[in-house]
């Protein structure tokens, strides 16, 4: 079972520097990257059988997803079917993710 949080926690450090590389450059998804992926709590988050992991990944994933969405004009229904998806495991997952959902 451990397996499920350190594989959410490498899509997440993966989608964050997609989601940093798409705001501003290459440079912002690296220096996010090494950010996140040095940070201890995120790592001891990896180790741990528990939904933080996935609860990133979602924010991330979800915040991508809604960038893409408000910056392309031809979107298919595909994005507006994982930004639903995305935001239902949000807040399936933990309560307190309405709190990044409203800051969207």
């Amino acid at each position: 079972m451990r397996i499920l949080s350190v594989l959410f926690g490498v899509l997440t450090v993966a989608w964050t520097y997609r989601l940093g590389r798409d705001i501003l450059s290459q440079q912002t998804g690296l220096f996010a990257v090494i950010i996140l992926g040095t940070s201890p709590v995120f790592v001891w988050f990896m180790h741990e059988i528990r939904m933080y992991t996935l609860l990133s990944f979602l924010i991330v994933f979800d915040l991508w997803l809604y960038r893409r969405i408000i910056r392309d004009s031809d979107v298919s229904r595909l994005m507006w079917f994982g930004l639903f998806a995305a935001t239902a495991g949000l807040l399936y997952t933990h309560y307190f993710s309405i709190f990044p959902l409203a800051a969207i």
